[in-house]
């Protein structure tokens, strides 16, 4: 998504795109995604992290303090707004970075056979 021409840069001159300040943006945990339609056709991505309630005791104190749940929030830690172009390169990029995950679990477990073999 970070490669081309940025907007407002005419012809064919390519210029690179420079992250900035990547190391000192907080890096927060979300396990609930929220996608939305704007008003103007944008697409808008709220992430959010829940918490599952704890529950302790006995199973009956446990199906007790179930009853007592009426929701679990969710707390918001991002909201994006992207265009549907944006979108289409999030949906590739995120299938890239997936097929990037399988290949770099495969090889670890690869590397920990190796390992239990030479024990």
């Amino acid at each position: 998504m970070s490669e081309g021409t940025p907007a407002g840069i005419p012809g064919d001159r390519q210029l690179p795109v420079v992250w900035v300040g990547t190391e000192e943006t907080p890096v927060r945990f979300a396990n609930q995604v929220l996608g939305q339609i704007g008003p103007q056709g944008e697409i808008v991505l709220t992430f959010g992290q829940l918490i599952p309630p704890a529950f302790v005791g006995t199973q009956d104190q446990i199906a007790e303090q179930a009853k007592q749940i009426t929701e679990v929030p969710t707390q918001t830690v991002a909201r994006l707004v992207i265009t549907r172009t944006g979108l289409d390169q999030l949906i590739e990029l995120l299938n890239q970075t997936a097929e990037n995950s399988d290949r770099a679990q495969e090889v670890l477990q690869q590397a920990q056979k190796r390992v239990g073999r030479d024990k």
